[in-house]
């Protein structure tokens, strides 16, 4: 079954005096009963439905392995946590069906349980009566919240989430998302905020502060006093996915909610986190991790579309920073390692942090590979590990090799942009394997039957540039020549995949490897020196173009 992935749809229904083309048009029906209705902020009016389903009565459904995790994590930052509660417990449904798989959610389930959370199974009809129980107690005067960690899919242009009770091919099972909208809206309800993570990738055995004071409180009312409209947040562009974090047990999408509203996200100029500055953050934080994660080339993770004042619904306040700017961040320059352990210095020598990584290090190098003016700091380790680091010590990226890294060159291989790669081999000293990522984790390989030993650059004025590899190749029979021979390959570095321009043999040891215009064509060629002393010069289409001495290059391998 295919699945067009909804992570996040976020939306604040209002009671308006006339009608509007938008959902709910009847909401203009009754303009006099709306006129003298008090649509005044009251926090003790809010009201929540926190739905997490990890299993179903559809076999043919995968489990979702951490939507109970979800549903009870959300359910906590919105009715415990004191900087983030916005509903009082007792005015919460949490519609689960399974088991947290964290401890910490464990814990929070029971505190939700002893705070007097209402808990039902999440079948359609309860979780429809629900909304519509949640919806008429949040009113015109509180905030309606409601989350869903559930399975989505589209039909016809409409998206649909799966209750536990919903078999995927009876469409009538499941609850279409413009249906939950209405029974929202029909209720009167001025605010509403939903957070649907669904829409999943369930393929298997694949990864998905301080108390405010009343000062704090007053300025939330007067700011959700001034939000009306309605806010729209696709968490994932049209045909994209959702994914789950084993490391995190979370949803991927929910987890950086989480972390938005617990002060990650950017406040505004009243020290809010509000709706906008929220969907800014989760958008960024998400499709970093799609781009490291999966290797997808995405530019947003989201689509955003808000009515009148909804892009300021307030979620959280922080107060406005009187602490000045931040501080300025490290600047790596030298990097030691010991065993499994590395420290980072600036250009002084001081100390600017340390971190471990899983195998014993090999090879360890700074540069900046973002071109952003910090550098970052690239570890590779007999694990076959290759891991890069931010200027201030958090992870970038990590990619794993099938043998220990050996060596590590760091350059401009595109032909366009300033960013940096890193080349990279592994090899168990019989097999090896080139490896190129890119400033944001993306990889390309080239595998090689033999030990390579040394990797450098071929560059023409920085016009183009070629990736040069010297090794010994295992070939049962090159002309008669059995076992490994010494070998020098020319690779054009980023064209989709690590294409070879040629390969050939050397019929003596290689000692090293230059660039040399050898025939005065202004044209850089590959200079080979051997052991022997000899040396013989290689242009860049594999061509023989001088030697001095017995040695002997021939090419035995072309594209």
């Amino acid at each position: 079954m295919t699945f067009r992935r909804l992570l996040l749809f976020a939306t604040i229904l209002a009671w308006s005096c006339g009608p509007t083309p938008s959902i709910g048009d009847h909401r203009g029906a009754y303009p006099l009963l709306e006129k003298r209705a008090d649509r005044s902020f009251a926090p003790d009016d809010s009201a929540g439905l926190f739905v997490g389903i990890r299993s179903f009565i559809d076999d043919n459904l995968a489990d979702v392995e951490f939507a109970v995790d979800d549903a009870v994590d959300l359910a906590y930052a919105f009715c415990i946590e004191e900087k983030t509660k916005r509903i009082p417990p007792e005015r919460a449904v949490l519609a689960i069906v399974g088991a947290p798989e964290k401890p910490d959610s464990k814990r929070r389930l029971q505190e939700l349980k002893d705070a007097g959370i209402r808990i039902i199974a999440p079948t359609q009809k309860n979780i429809l009566n629900a909304l519509r129980e949640r919806a008429a107690a949040a009113g015109s005067r509180g905030l309606l919240v409601v989350t869903l960690a559930t399975h989505g899919f589209s039909s016809q242009g409409v998206p649909y989430l799966v209750s536990s009770s919903s078999y995927f091919q009876h469409l009538d099972t499941s609850i279409s998302v413009s249906r939950m909208l209405d029974v929202a809206s029909a209720t009167g309800a001025k605010r509403s905020l939903f957070l649907v993570d669904a829409c999943r990738e369930r393929l298997k055995n694949d990864p998905r502060a301080v108390q405010p004071d009343d000062a704090s409180k007053s300025l939330f009312m007067k700011k959700m006093n001034r939000t009306t409209g309605q806010a729209v947040l696709w968490a994932a562009a049209a045909g994209g996915y959702a994914y789950d974090d084993k490391d995190r047990r979370n949803g991927v999408f929910t987890y950086w909610v989480l972390q938005g509203l617990q002060g990650k996200a950017a406040t505004d100029s009243e020290g809010f986190v509000t709706f906008d500055t929220l969907a800014q953050y989760v958008d960024r934080e998400v499709t970093n991790w799609i781009t490291t994660n999966r290797k997808l080339d995405v530019f947003a993770s989201t689509q955003i579309s808000a009515e009148s004042t909804a892009r300021n619904m307030p979620l959280v306040y922080y107060g406005t920073s009187t602490a000045g700017p931040p501080p300025p961040l490290p600047k790596p320059q030298n990097v030691a390692a010991s065993d499994e352990t590395f420290c980072v210095f600036d250009e002084t020598g001081k100390e600017l942090w340390e971190n471990k990584v899983a195998g014993k290090i090999i090879k360890s190098e700074v540069a900046d590979l973002d071109h952003d003016g910090f550098n970052e700091v690239i570890v590779g380790d007999d694990s076959g590990c290759l891991t890069a680091f931010k200027a201030n010590g958090v992870e970038l990226w990590k990619q794993h090799t099938p043998y220990p890294v050996t060596k590590l060159l760091i350059a401009r291989l595109a032909r366009t942009g300033k960013q940096k790669q890193v080349a990279a081999i592994s090899s168990n000293g019989s097999q090896s394997q080139l490896s190129v990522v890119d400033a944001k984790g993306k990889m390309s390989i080239c595998p090689y039957n033999g030990d390579l030993r040394e990797i450098g650059l071929l560059t023409n004025m920085q016009k183009w540039t070629r990736l040069v590899l010297i090794g010994e190749l295992q070939h049962s029979s090159i002309r008669g020549i059995e076992g490994a021979v010494p070998n020098i390959q020319l690779l054009h570095p980023f064209s989709g995949k690590l294409a070879a321009c040629w390969s050939g043999i050397v019929s003596q040891t290689i000692d090293r490897v230059e660039t040399r215009d050898c025939n005065d064509d202004m044209r850089p060629d590959v200079l080979i020196r051997t052991n022997s002393g000899s040396s013989v010069c290689v242009d860049v289409a594999g061509g023989t173009v001088a030697r001095n001495g017995s040695v002997r290059f021939e090419r035995i391998a072309s594209k």
